[in-house]
This record gives C-alpha cells, sequence and structure tokens, in this order.
C-alpha cells in the first residue's frame, strides 16, 4: 500500500460531515453545474454520501486548508516546503482580455516556488500541453514588470490523477 493510499484511507482530514451548510453549499455548487437547476433533499442526501477527496467540491475544500494542504504536497514531493505566504483553491488566472482564462485547483506560493496542484478524473490527452500552459500562466501571472528572468522561483505542477496519464508506459 502507497502512502498516498495510506493518506487518503484512514485521513480524518476528508470532511463528511452533513451540516446544513455543507449541504446547502454543495448544493448551490452542484446547481451552476448543472443550470441553475438544484437538487431534491434525497438527491442532495444520496450524491454528498458519494463524495470522495477526488470530486472538485471536495478536493477545493480540503486542500484549502492549509495544514492539509501542506501534508498532501509534501507527500507528493516527498520534499518539506516552506511557510506558506499565499494559498487559494479554484484560482482564476487569465493573462490577457483575449487569452484562454485557467482555474487552478490549488494555487500555493512558498518562499522559494509556486506549486499548482490538479486533481484530474477525466482522461486528457492533452496533459502535456496543459501543463505547459498552466506553468507558463503561473509566471506570468506572480512576476513583477521588470523583473530579472533569475528571479523566476520554481514552478511545480502537480495533476492527481484517477487514471494512467502515460497508457500503461510509466
Amino acid at each position: 500500500v502507497s502512502s498516498w493510499e495510506t493518506f487518503t484511507k484512514k485521513s480524518t482530514l476528508l470532511p463528511k460531515t452533513r451540516s446544513f451548510f455543507h449541504l446547502q453549499a454543495y448544493n448551490i455548487y452542484v446547481g451552476k453545474k448543472l443550470g441553475g437547476k438544484m437538487l431534491t433533499e434525497a438527491e442532495l442526501q444520496k450524491k454528498w454520501e458519494s463524495l470522495t477527496f477526488t470530486d472538485d467540491f471536495i478536493f477545493s475544500r480540503v486542500m484549502h486548508d492549509e495544514t492539509i494542504c501542506r501534508q498532501v504536497v509534501e507527500l507528493i514531493l516527498g520534499v518539506r516546503i516552506g511557510k506558506i505566504h499565499y494559498l487559494s483553491a479554484q484560482d482564476e488566472h487569465k493573462t490577457d482580455p483575449d487569452s484562454m482564462r485557467i482555474i487552478m485547483d490549488v494555487f500555493l506560493r512558498d518562499e522559494n516556488r509556486i506549486i499548482t496542484v490538479e486533481m484530474q478524473t477525466g482522461h486528457k490527452t492533452e496533459l502535456p500541453k496543459r501543463s505547459r500552459y498552466y506553468q507558463s500562466v503561473a509566471d506570468v501571472s506572480t512576476t513583477l514588470t521588470g523583473a530579472k528572468y533569475r528571479s523566476l522561483p520554481d514552478n511545480i505542477l502537480i495533476f492527481i490523477c484517477t487514471f494512467d496519464p502515460f497508457n500503461g508506459n510509466i
């Protein structure tokens, strides 16, 4: 059993609380994805019970917690990260009014790095180019005018995939 599997199975960090607030927030989130349609109480309860760490709603809320985010990133990278200066879930970036906008699932910055964490549940064939684009947008959106290229921090992009992105060629 990998340490990632241990984390996701044993972790008490994955909230399954059924408070009214959480259920209503999830219903609004789902409603937006369904074009404004809200779920019935029974539909909402069934959907809520089936959520896992890989669900966009749960992932963004769980990873917005600095302690949890740090544990996940350090576990994946195998290194300690410094003091987190900025942490955002569902962070929108757009470099130009006519450019493609992206929403980074988790975007954080420590003293030396920019780290983006993306949850991928659907098999996407364009991950290499998407990776390139995400990293370039992260660089552009965090670099001040006149900065020297040598001042660019390390830029790490983590894709957590529920599928084999290399089609068995790992």
